[in-house]
């Protein structure tokens, strides 16, 4: 949203209002591909742990144990790593309770 900055006098001719609100769109613009091009490593690594939750649960579906449940504490801890980047407690703390419950099962069903 573009807006009126300020510091500007109360009266304004049209013309500076139309260079102010032009230049205001360049920038923004400017600043839209900028950021379209470039992606954080967070952006990659959400679409790999989102990935490794979608095999693992079409291996968990095919009952291949243990393999689903180890993709789905793979990306568990992958998007735990993306959570911890974006400071979310939510995802922090829905990430660390389903990697737990997943390694408790796995530790129960081979070791005792």
């Amino acid at each position: 949203m573009i807006g009126m900055p300020p510091s500007l006098p109360v009266i304004m001719n049209t013309d500076q209002v139309w260079k102010y609100i032009q230049t205001q769109k360049r920038k923004q613009k400017v600043g839209y591909t900028l950021n379209t091009k470039k992606y954080k490593i967070d952006y990659y690594l959400k679409w790999i742990a989102t990935g490794l939750l979608i095999i693992g649960a079409a291996l968990n579906s095919l009952n291949i144990y243990p393999y689903g449940p180890l993709m789905n504490l793979l990306g568990g801890f992958v998007w735990l790593a993306v959570s911890v980047m974006w400071k979310e407690a939510a995802l922090i703390t829905t990430n660390v309770v389903l990697a737990s419950v997943t390694i408790i099962g796995l530790v129960y069903t081979y070791f005792f």
